[in-house]
């Protein structure tokens, strides 16, 4: 692959075709080949099967195995690799004992990696100067404070069951009154709040914690309009 400059490091050098969300959240969406259901909402678009998660030329070998520590972490936090805390109330799981550093800077890779892809499926992932300064702490392993691009995250339910063969193209939206960008992913949603002011208080409780908490909210695929929509038009075109 022919060199150009990698979106990390900044240097100029042989670039990876590189996930944009990493292969780790694509796992239960795979056939037994190796294969996942392309579906798309344009109307002259068909259906595709294909074999990788969606990649483009991005980061060097380096900033690869960079950000794969925190990507390993973040694997085996999903599969039960890692012994964590849990407990149950309600619609809520109240998790201890976290990485934080790990599970912050694999949250902050997938939002920056979104914000600086050229390919239209990242196109409302508009991060403006915030892109920079999340890939100096990316390149520093510096995961900030909770605050910083807190990240709400939610299991997305259909039921009692967890639905998790489903990805779909983030989204923009208003939350408390600032921006933020919801990702669809793995049976999870990721919900970012990305603002030069401080997030507002009501949200700050349900991000990941510096003390290696966090709170996991089950959230109804019918109660969620984005979603809904989107599938709803899908079925309406016989695709889904």
């Amino acid at each position: 692959m022919a060199g150009t400059k990698c979106a990390l490091c900044l240097k100029e050098t042989e670039l990876r075709n590189s996930h944009i969300i990493p292969e780790l959240l694509y796992r239960a969406v795979y056939d037994d080949k190796h294969r996942f259901h392309e579906i798309s909402v344009a109307p002259d678009k068909r259906n595709n099967f294909v074999q990788k998660g969606i990649r483009e030329p991005l980061l060097c070998e380096a900033c690869e195995q960079h950000l794969s520590v925190n990507e390993r972490y973040a694997s085996q936090f999903l599969n039960g690799g890692v012994g964590i805390g849990i407990r149950r109330e309600g619609d809520r799981l109240y998790l201890s004992n976290l990485d934080y550093p790990k599970l912050k800077l694999f949250q902050l890779s997938i939002l920056w990696r979104a914000g600086v892809s050229s390919l239209p499926a990242f196109s409302q992932v508009s991060l403006g100067s915030h892109a920079e300064r999340l890939r100096i702490m990316l390149a520093n392993d510096d995961s900030g404070r909770s605050d910083d691009y807190g990240c709400l995250m939610f299991a997305l339910m259909l039921d009692q069951d967890q639905v998790q063969g489903l990805i779909v193209q983030p989204t923009c939206a208003r939350l408390a009154g600032v921006r933020a960008y919801r990702f669809v992913f793995g049976g999870l949603i990721f919900v970012y709040v990305v603002s030069s002011i401080p997030p507002p208080a009501v949200l700050r409780p349900h991000f990941l914690r510096s003390d290696g908490t966090a709170v996991v909210k089950f959230e109804q695929l019918q109660n969620l309009g984005f979603l809904m929509g989107t599938l709803n038009k899908m079925v309406h075109l016989g695709k889904f």
